[in-house]
């Protein structure tokens, strides 16, 4: 509770915890694989060596013999300001329509 009484969180006796505000990186989007292209770079700079990537299509297309999978990353030296990492999701063709997708960044 806030100074004021209001109720910010709660954990019930089954686990599950109810938030009003959570304030989290940015370790989650979407994006587009643009027609016509088999590859495209997500910029995020909480990636780290450590880090798992999932992908999952949104678009409707049977992806089962085309899946997308995260093809390459690049991690920045903390040193370097004007550098941002970054993965890659990759689709074996690039005969498709724009495919947008969802990702996830586990740390």
């Amino acid at each position: 509770k806030t100074a004021d009484g209001v109720q910010v969180a709660a954990i019930s006796a089954t686990g599950s915890a109810t938030l009003n505000q959570l304030q989290l990186p940015k370790t989650a989007g979407s994006s587009i694989l643009p027609e016509g292209e088999n590859e495209v770079k997500v910029y995020n700079s909480h990636l780290s060596e450590s880090s798992l990537v999932y992908v999952t299509p949104e678009t409707g297309i049977t992806t089962i013999d085309r899946p997308l999978v995260v093809s390459n990353r690049k991690l920045c030296n903390q040193s370097d300001a004007d550098c941002v990492s970054y993965f890659s999701v990759a689709m074996s063709t690039n005969n498709h329509p724009d495919l947008k997708f969802n990702w996830l960044i586990v740390n």
